[in-house]
């Protein structure tokens, strides 16, 4: 081999090593938790809570014990409840007791909820959704094992909610108090939330620990009349509750036809990756919310129930023959 041929060689593995270099796959870029994104589309603000475990539960009522390990799947979830300014947007209604644009949207129903999360979905092309219950609790807790995120005593809750002791009887503009440690704002007071599961005073007796959500009805019988009833589970106090239903592991329920002016929303969503699919998968590993266009949408979250019917009645028999299935 002559000393030219020898050269040629020396520039061709040069830039073969500079291709190799080039095709390498990226560093995954793992958000911290607490990091934001903003939908362009809706103006709502997401928040990544990192996979992770806890204690979930605590003993102060019968439902909320025994206190059990979970583990969960990273997902996001609104860093404030949705206001009637983002609701009359894509709706062009507004249901609230209380007016006022920056003020939580009230007087929806957990079947109105869905119906907003499936047509922001669609508008958007975002996959938005309600939160589990072990999700709110993971969320609102923010790694903190006392009765609030901000501690056990409710001497400072003026600080961090809005309840009796400061409401004077009304909504307050999202935001205006301490947010816990991920940046979640009222998850303690204003309005009370929905949530995906259906409330049941037992499930923690046999619940899986890795993402539970009870997709099964209970069957709650009135004291009045013995009829059956069934609810849906509602995390965090309201303007109107007492400290206790502010607690983080505190259960709330309600049909899901219920309308109230203490009941708002806040949105989830699951966490996906870019390149999730073929050749792809391992050079774009970066996190995001779900998309319509994900073909591999986790199937746990992906059946979204969207209601038939508005008519308390019929959402009842509903779920007692879904029970009695």
């Amino acid at each position: 081999m002559n000393r030219r041929t020898s050269g040629l060689l020396l520039v061709l593995l040069s830039l073969c090593s500079a291709c190799s270099q080039d095709d390498a796959e990226p560093a995954s870029e793992t958000p911290i938790a607490g990091s934001v994104i903003t939908d362009p589309n809706s103006t709502i603000e997401m928040v990544y809570i990192p996979a992770g475990s806890f204690m979930m539960g605590s003993t102060n009522a019968d439902d909320e014990h025994p206190i059990h390990g979970v583990s969960l799947d990273d997902f996001y979830i609104g860093k404030y409840v949705i206001t009637q300014k983002q609701w009359e947007a894509l709706t062009g209604t507004n249901p609230s007791e209380f007016v006022g644009e920056d003020l939580p949207v009230t007087n929806v129903s957990w079947d109105d909820a869905q119906l907003f999360a499936a047509r922001l979905s669609k508008r958007t092309g975002e996959r938005y959704r309600l939160p589990t219950e072990a999700e709110w609790e993971y969320a609102a807790r923010a790694g903190t094992t006392t009765d609030f995120y901000s501690g056990n005593d409710t001497s400072s809750m003026g600080e961090f909610a809005w309840y009796p002791g400061n409401s004077e009887g009304t909504t307050h503009p999202v935001g205006q108090k301490e947010p816990n440690a991920w940046g979640l704002y009222d998850v303690a007071g204003n309005v009370r939330e929905w949530c995906q599961d259906w409330l049941d005073p037992e499930f923690y007796l046999r619940t899986g620990s890795i993402n539970p959500v009870n997709e099964q009805p209970y069957a709650y019988t009135r004291s009045s009349n013995s009829e059956e009833f069934v609810t849906r589970s509602v995390r965090s106090g309201s303007y109107r509750d007492v400290p206790q239903g502010s607690e983080s592991a505190h259960r709330h329920g309600s049909s899901p036809a219920t309308q109230r002016p203490e009941m708002g929303v806040r949105l989830a969503g699951t966490s996906c990756r870019d390149g999730t699919e073929g050749a792809s998968a391992t050079r774009h590993p970066h996190h995001r919310m779900c998309r319509a266009a994900d073909r591999h949408y986790p199937t746990r979250r992906a059946g979204q129930h969207v209601p038939r019917s508005r008519d308390d009645g019929a959402v009842q028999r509903e779920g007692i023959q879904a029970l009695r299935r």
